[in-house]
């Protein structure tokens, strides 16, 4: 008999229970299913995902999910823009977004996040922000709306205390008064001048950014501002205004091309003042900020700090790649002081107190005076102790605390570092007299003296050997024009017949006294003879349109190259009229022959030239014209 289990037996049971259930239409209760709700935008929902990998948050797009995301911060790069901010609502519990990329319009998904606190949103073509207005909750707000005309909703933010805004150049800045709480206010000007603004009262650091603007005349009084942030305001060329906020104790000034710090005058409260990449050449405004201890004025224009020289508090300085070669005026700024004084003119630093750290690498070059061999030079260089400095030349000298003896004369170049490193300045200086050459040969001229022949010089050994050279030739005792640095060879030219030519070189070596050897003039210059010639040849020849000619022949290539042929046809011993002229290599015909040419007698006289060569003529056989000739 077959036993059931006792699981076995309640399993009708349990059947017959689930059909009650459903009889009575009672199911039991679903399983939680995940609530999938992807934002349909594709740039959002790459977003989403990243920022929960990067919370350790499972990357499925749930509503548990989405609710443990303390804060969402995209990426144009990483993302791409986006365009459409549904989906954004189901982050219940984010506090910060951060959406620097996109094209959006519709900000009603803001609106759904209750704890959102800082927002931070570009949009390239929003138009309308009065969504904005209902996220009363915000504390801080970057808003990047180049289209946007009007930011009234801002006076309904009234829990703002950092604001950051780049709006077009015609909303108006009213509404910035009402928010009485504001801390930070950053701008993005567009036009020239800064908009009408009224600053609110517990407004403490004020920033401004824009290429265009080129004064700060509009500035309003506003002595509650103690920092000003001026950024990419490299058309700046005047900081009058300044004056209007008197509680300034930070002043940042990214560039600009303003000259001189006057209207700083009344900013007695002044701490730090940085104003790097400009064209400030005029310190004369900071002379009565006694206040400052941070100073940073690099790469400007700078070469007076006499100003300076009453402000000593002055604890971080700054002044890197101006033309300072003086520092007398920091002499009594805090011992405990940091420098930065890199790529100046300066040589002396002695006058900086003993316990500062100063940076002065890259000085200017040094160029000293010349001096004298073996006679002590002192090249003035200090460290901040006051060790005078010795150069590492590569030849051998003497110095002893920056006096420099040199052994003998030339231009000695090495660089001077203090023993921490931190001065460093090249220097070259040279010492004379300037000696003589111990040895020296006069160049030797070989070749034939013949017009179109070339003369070429020795290299003459000199002890030492000197760093340049240069040969120049002279035809009877006169220079030859274009001569000077054509090297070591002359052509002889036609002028130079007659004349005797030699060659002289100079040389000069640093320490060494320049000298100029001469070679012994060559014998008179002659022209050239042709040495190959061949005298011509006169041939019958039958042409079709004027009979039976004769043609004379040059043979060219017995010839010496270059030659030109001048050639005159005679008959009978006097000249043909018309039969002669100039070739290069021929041939040149006469004809065409009649009954009447029986019997004369022709020859072919030719004159062979050259340039630089005397001329050669040479005659052809006589050519007999006969009946046979004719046929």
């Amino acid at each position: 008999m077959f036993h059931r289990s006792p699981r076995q037996r309640t399993r009708p049971i349990l059947i017959v229970i689930a059909l009650c259930f459903a009889m009575l239409g009672i199911g039991p209760a679903p399983a939680h299913a995940a609530n999938t709700v992807p934002p349909p935008d594709p740039a959002l929902r790459s977003c989403v995902q990243n920022e929960l990998q990067a919370h350790n948050i499972s990357t499925e797009l749930t509503d548990e999910n989405l609710e443990l995301l303390p804060s969402i911060s995209c990426s144009a790069t990483r993302d791409g823009t986006i365009a459409n901010l549904a989906g954004l609502e189901n982050l219940a519990n984010a506090d910060r977004v951060s959406l620097p990329a996109t094209t959006v319009s519709n900000l009603t998904a803001l609106t759904t996040l209750p704890k959102l606190t800082t927002l931070s949103l570009a949009s390239t073509t929003l138009t309308d922000g009065s969504t904005l207005g209902q996220l009363t909750q915000l504390t801080s707000l970057h808003l990047d709306a180049p289209q946007l005309g009007n930011v009234d909703f801002l006076s309904e933010l009234s829990h703002l205390r950092g604001l950051r805004l780049k709006v077009a150049a015609t909303a108006s800045m009213a509404p910035i008064a009402q928010l009485t709480d504001l801390a930070t206010l950053y701008l993005t000007v567009k036009t020239p001048q800064l908009p009408e603004l009224t600053l609110p009262l517990r407004l403490r650091m004020l920033g401004v950014e824009g290429t265009s603007l080129t004064t700060l005349n509009a500035l309003p009084s506003a002595d509650q501002v103690t920092t000003l942030v001026l950024d990419q305001t490299r058309n700046l060329v005047d900081l009058g205004g300044l004056e209007r906020l008197s509680g300034l104790t930070s002043l940042y000034i990214g560039e600009g091309r303003f000259r001189d710090l006057h209207p700083l005058t009344a900013l007695t409260s002044l701490t730090t003042l940085r104003a790097n990449n400009g064209v400030v050449d005029d310190l004369s405004g900071l002379a009565d900020l006694t206040q400052l201890t941070t100073l940073e004025l690099a790469n400007n224009d700078i070469g007076d700090l006499t100003p300076l020289a009453e402000l000593i508090n002055l604890r971080h300085i700054a002044l890197s790649d101006n033309r300072i070669s003086d520092v007398t005026a920091l002499a009594r700024v805090a011992t405990d002081a940091t420098v930065q004084l890199s790529g100046n003119r300066l040589r002396d630093l002695s006058p900086l107190p003993d316990g500062a750290t100063v940076y002065a690498l890259n000085q200017a070059a040094l160029k000293a005076p010349a001096a004298t061999v073996g006679v002590p030079f002192d090249l003035g260089l200090r460290a901040v102790d006051g060790t005078g400095l010795c150069p590492n030349y590569l030849q051998s000298t003497q110095c002893d605390a920056g006096r420099v003896s040199y052994p003998e004369s030339g231009t000695y170049t090495g660089t001077a570092v203090s023993a921490d490193g931190n001065f460093r300045v090249a220097v070259s200086q040279y010492a004379g007299p300037d000696r003589p050459f111990e040895a020296t040969l006069r160049p030797e001229v070989a070749g034939a003296p013949l017009v179109g022949r070339v003369l070429s010089s020795s290299y003459p050994a000199w002890i030492p050997y000197p760093d340049t050279g240069s040969f120049r030739w002279y035809s009877g005792g006169k220079a030859i024009a274009g001569s000077l640095g054509a090297g070591r060879s002359y052509r002889l030219r036609t002028f130079d017949v007659g004349t005797r030519v030699h060659v002289c070189y100079t040389a000069s070596r640093d320490g060494f006294i320049t000298t100029t050897a001469c070679s012994a003039p060559t014998l008179a210059i002659h022209s050239a003879d042709i040495y190959a010639t061949a005298r011509p040849t006169i041939k019958r020849k039958r042409d079709g349109r004027l009979g039976v000619v004769l043609e004379g022949r040059f043979n060219a290539n017995r010839w010496d190259p270059g030659v030109v042929f001048h050639y005159q046809w005679y008959r009978n011993g006097k000249r043909v009229r018309h039969y002669k002229g100039t070739t290069e290599r021929g041939p040149v015909s006469i004809g065409f022959l009649t009954r009447r040419d029986v019997g004369a007698r022709y020859k072919l006289r030719v004159k062979a030239t050259k340039p630089g060569c005397r001329p050669v003529v040479v005659y052809s056989k006589t050519f007999r014209v006969k009946k046979s000739t004719l046929r």
